[in-house]
């Protein structure tokens, strides 16, 4: 993985494709389904065409999920009750305009309406318990290397290592600014210059390598990813 200036803030805030993106873009689609067609089990109902139809015109509506595993606890509650209720009102102004409300148990929507977010909101608590505990795991951990030590590679780092979801180790910085242009947390674990990252990520198996360089140091760039 690689970032530039241009696109450093891209890197605060987002992660490559994953497990964990995928996982939760088939969770939220998935438990609301099957909350319903549970619901309508617990209640007597038959699975009839209408609430397959619902089911589907659901997992439509829903997929992908939200990545909500690094989101604080209140937050993800806020955002899952939120999109829920959006999801209701547009399923409700449906039904009235299709006038096919009435094809439904009104018990059955009401508990549906009510146990689903209480649900979603477990379900997300559970997968963040678990990437925690395997982000703590030695084996787990992924060793990166920033080109960069100014200000946006330190801001780059302390978005990587912030994180209690990720296993991230900072191996160190390169640039060929001398320690007097560089940020002062990273003249400590300054590894060489630039014509250094390409042995070291080969000498020690480093799979990711954030590129924090300006934009005017283009030629440097191309040179490093030609390396």
């Amino acid at each position: 993985m690689l970032r530039s200036e241009r696109t450093h803030k891209r890197a605060f805030f987002s992660a490559p494709q994953s497990v964990r993106s995928l996982v939760a873009a088939i969770l939220e689609p998935s438990l609301t389904v099957a909350t319903f067609l549970l619901v309508c089990a617990a209640f007597g109902e038959t699975i009839d065409p209408p609430e397959l139809t619902l089911c589907l015109f659901v997992f439509a509506l829903t997929f992908p999920g939200r990545d909500r595993f690094r989101d604080k606890l209140i937050n993800a509650a806020v955002d899952i009750l939120g999109s829920w209720l959006w999801l209701l009102a547009l399923l409700l102004l449906l039904a009235v305009a299709t006038r096919g409300l009435g094809r439904f148990n009104s018990d059955v929507l009401l508990t549906w309406a009510l146990v689903t977010p209480p649900l979603q909101w477990l379900a997300m608590w559970v997968g963040r318990s678990i990437l925690r505990r395997h982000a703590a795991q030695p084996g787990s951990r992924r060793t990166v290397v920033v080109v960069g030590s100014g200000e946006i590679g330190i801001r780059v780092a302390t978005a990587l290592t912030h994180s209690k979801d990720d296993a991230v180790d900072i191996a160190g910085f390169f640039d060929d600014r001398n320690d007097d242009r560089s940020h002062p947390t990273a003249r400590a674990k300054r590894l060489g210059t630039i014509k250094d990252v390409a042995p070291y990520i080969k000498d020690h198996g480093v799979r990711e390598v954030y590129i924090t360089l300006p934009l005017g140091s283009q030629p440097r760039i191309v040179a490093l990813l030609e390396q």
